[in-house]
This record gives structure tokens, sequence and C-alpha cells, in this order.
């Protein structure tokens, strides 16, 4: 659905107008990444752990927790944004402060509903919540900007309405899981132990991810930060499925982790997770360029070569999820990691700092796969023994992940919004073959 708004938004909006929505689709994201305290991987932990009884009550718990703090977090901030303590360049203090509310209602309304929902395999409530969060929220900011005259006010709106829904789609939810199961002190604050580690690496994954819009806009001006930010919402929007690939997989690696090292879980998980990465980043990467000439606004034309650099981005962070959700959900360990995404934090903002004001927007797209490349690789290396004691690695899907991922780096300087060739030749030779190397997997590894 936000891909499907974009040509029209664009197409109403100027550069140095979208430039600001930018920047409060990172605020969003960075209140659902503080606010949500880490509890979505605590409550997955849990899941496949001691009795159904203890289970239900360390559920409870969370629900509990989560009615009520990020609502309360959220208020807190969007003060101080209203009164100009917390601010971001370019923006209003009330668009502002909508965003950061609304990413306290979205989390309150999301983490745990959708959490019991991949849980329970309860596929249908959980795309209402998602696709209807994202229905909600896009055509409220398409109506506000087609009929008033301030679409950064309109944008922040619509991600209160969209938040809105989902937290009254939850509720029943939330509300059915305290009145159903004892909560205790001591059982919310063990869950909040073991998610609040994880908080500094999401805050720095938020660096990795969205800092250097920020730093485009102070740099370049809000007109090179829309340019920009049209290409990074294109070129990751292989990361929305990815995404939810690995929040999919997550009930695999908590069985994994309940039954130990001889499960076969995640020999089913990752791999397909590894090379469904390389497909879907391969898919965008060639394609993204020319649909960004067919169906925007010329305005925008500029960022199309910084479509398969995002795209390559997204890959490698699908990886990277991949091994931390190993680590945190089967293995249990959630204490370290937000070291590595401190590290690939640091390098987005140091690469930006140096290299943004002398190459353009190239080098951020460029900082983002080296930054995501430096996470991956510590991830790896932090749990080598432990993924290869769980086979999490097979020789035809790691093979291919690589190939394709060399292809789209390899197709940076080629890009632009007409080249058809590029486009025909990459999608040909990648996505046939990535379907073939992930049924072949499947088949093979499908009975645990």
């Amino acid at each position: 659905m936000p891909f499907l708004v974009l040509p029209l938004v664009t197409a109403l909006v100027t550069p140095d107008a979208y430039g600001q929505m930018i920047i409060l689709s990172t605020v969003m994201l960075l209140g659902t990444t503080v606010f949500g305290f880490g509890l979505d991987t605590s409550i997955f932990y849990a899941a496949h752990r001691g009795s159904s009884s203890n289970v239900a009550a360390n559920f409870a718990s969370a629900a509990r927790l989560l009615l009520f703090a990020p609502i309360i977090a959220g208020v807190l901030f969007a003060a101080l944004a209203m009164f100009g303590t917390f601010t971001f360049t370019g923006v209003e203090p009330l668009p502002l402060a909508i965003s950061i509310f609304s990413s306290s209602i979205f989390v309150t309304g999301n983490v745990y509903a959708t959490s019991i929902y991949r849980l329970r395999k309860s596929l249908i409530r959980y795309g209402v919540n998602i696709v209807g969060f994202s229905l909600v929220q896009q055509s409220t900011k398409l109506a506000l900007i087609t009929i008033g005259n301030d679409p950064v006010l309109a944008w922040s709106i619509g991600d209160l309405v969209g938040s809105i829904f989902v937290l009254i789609q939850s509720l029943p939810v939330l509300i059915s899981s305290i009145r159903n199961s004892a909560t205790s002190r001591r059982r919310i604050l063990r869950l909040v132990k073991r998610g609040l580690p994880l908080v500094p690496s999401r805050i720095a994954q938020w660096t990795l991810q969205m800092s250097d819009r920020a730093l485009v806009v102070g740099i370049l001006g809000t007109a090179a930060g829309g340019i920009y930010g049209l290409a990074a919402q294109i070129g990751g929007l292989s990361g929305i499925f990815i995404i939810e690939l690995c929040r999919f997989m997550l009930p695999h690696l908590a069985r994994a982790g309940g039954e130990g090292v001889g499960t076969l879980w995640v020999r089913r998980a990752l791999p397909i997770q590894f090379a469904a990465s390389a497909l879907l980043a391969s898919g965008i990467a060639f394609s993204g360029p020319v649909l960004l000439g067919l169906f925007f606004h010329d305005s925008f034309k500029d960022g199309a070569s910084l479509i398969p650099a995002f795209a390559a981005s997204a890959c490698i962070a699908g990886w990277f999820y991949s091994v931390t959700d190993f680590v945190g959900v089967t293995l249990g360990k959630t204490g370290r990691l937000w070291i590595f995404t401190v590290i690939g934090g640091i390098a987005s903002v140091g690469i930006n700092l140096a290299f943004l004001p002398r190459f353009g927007l190239i080098a951020a797209a460029l900082g983002s796969v080296v930054s995501y490349g430096l996470m991956f690789l510590c991830g790896v290396l932090y749990a080598w023994k432990e993924l290869q004691s769980y086979a999490a690695f097979t020789r035809t899907t790691l093979l291919y992940s690589i190939v394709v991922l060399a292809s789209i780096l390899a197709s940076v300087p080629f890009a632009s919004a007409n080249n058809f060739v590029v486009a025909a030749i990459g999608l040909g030779l990648t996505v046939p073959s990535g379907v073939l190397v992930i049924a072949f997997h499947h088949r093979f590894n499908s009975k645990v």
C-alpha cells in the first residue's frame, strides 16, 4: 500500500515537503524501536519454555506492560517535541509531536497482538493488523494531502489514525490475556530484563537505517532529502517482505530453542531467509530504477541510481536479522547484540559525515551497504559455533545469496530510470534461479 500511494503523493508535493515527511517517518520508526522495550523477542523466547500456565502468565505480564508503558513514554516525548526540547531539522513541532505519540499507540496495539498471532499461526488476523494499518494510514495521508494545504501535518495525522486502528483492533487480545492469567512484578521485570538490552541495539539499527536521511537533510537540504528518501523507500521495498519473512520464521527458531541442538528447525528457516532476502532484493534492485522512471515525477528521477545500493542494504539486513533472531530467540542471548548495531550505526554516521559533502547521495547509499556488512560479519563471528552446531547454512543457498548480492552491487553504475536492458538481464538471471534454489532447499528440509 505505501508503495502504491507514493506516486500520487510525490506528484502532489515538492521534494522539499517530501523530505520533511521522510524525517517524520524516521521519528515514527525510532519511537516504535524505543517504546517496544524489546518485548517482542521476550515473548517469543518465553513461548516454548515452561508449562502452559507459566507461558500464559508471561504473556499476560507482557500485555499488562505494553498496555500502559509505551503510551506514557509517548506522551512524555511528544510534550518535549511540542516545547522544542526534542527537535528534528526542518520539521515543525506539531507534526513531530503527533508522529512521536503515534509510534507509542502503534507499539501498544502491534507488538503483543502480532507476536501472539504469529505464535498461534493466525495468519488472517495478523494480515488484518498489518494490512489494515497500512491501508488506513496511507488512505488518510492521501486524502488529507489532497484536500489540505499542509502536507507535512497531513502525513503525521495519517500515522496517528493508522496507529489508532491497530490499537482498537488489538485491544481484545491484550485485555483477554490480562484477564485470563495472573501477572506479577517479578515476571514483568524478567521480561523487561531480557528485552531492554535489545533497545540500544534497535536504536543503533534506527541510526543505521534512518540517520542518513537526517544527515542528508542537514547537509544537502530537504529537497535532496526528498529525492534520497524516495529512492530509499523504493530500494528498501524488499526489506518490508524480508522483515515479515524473518518474523514468520520466529516460531521455528523459538521451537528450536526448546528442542536443542539436534533439531532441524534452524536448518529449515535460516537458509530460506538468506536466499529469499537475496531474491527479493534482486527483484527491487533491477526493476526499481525503471519503476521510478515510469511512475514518479521527473523531479525525483535523480534517485534512480541509488536504488540498487538500497536493495543491497536490505538484503544484508535480512541476513543480519536472521542471525540475530537465531541468537536472541533460539539461544536466548540478547545482552551483546546491541554492540553489533552500534558498530554499524557509528560506521554509517562516520561515512556520511566524511563522504556525503564531497560525493553526494551515492555516498550515503553505499555507506548503508558497508554498515550492514559490518553488522552481519560481527553477528556471524559471534555465533559461528552455534550456527554450525544447528547446521544453519547450506552450500547452495549460501552460494546463490552471495552471487546475487555481488550482481546487485555490480549494477549500481548502470542503474538509471531508462535502462530497461539492465533490468531485464538482472531479473532474468536472479529471480528464476532463486525460486529454484528455495524450492530445492524446502523440498529436502521440510520434514522436521
